[in-house]
């Protein structure tokens, strides 16, 4: 669940949306179906995880011919 958006500079809105179901990991590598939205339609693809240490999810994906790679940074609630 995303509670909060931010860009690298800290800009960020309040955004309450499910990201990711069916998380399955096998030690610091797994699988789930992201969930975005485009053009107010939502999406669903497989995506790769990998946990590279205790507060870095590297999330990659492609759709179509486009292909991302996501780094998530665990936040501490201020």
């Amino acid at each position: 669940h995303t509670l909060f958006l931010s860009d690298d500079k800290g800009n960020g809105e309040a955004y309450d949306s499910v990201v990711m179901t069916n998380i399955r990991f096998n030690g610091e590598k797994g699988k789930a179906q992201y969930v975005f939205q485009y053009e107010e339609k939502t999406y669903e693809v497989e995506a790769f995880l990998h946990l590279t240490n205790a507060n870095t999810l590297e999330v990659s994906y492609s759709y179509y011919g486009y292909a991302d790679t996501e780094l998530w940074q665990k936040v501490e609630p201020k």
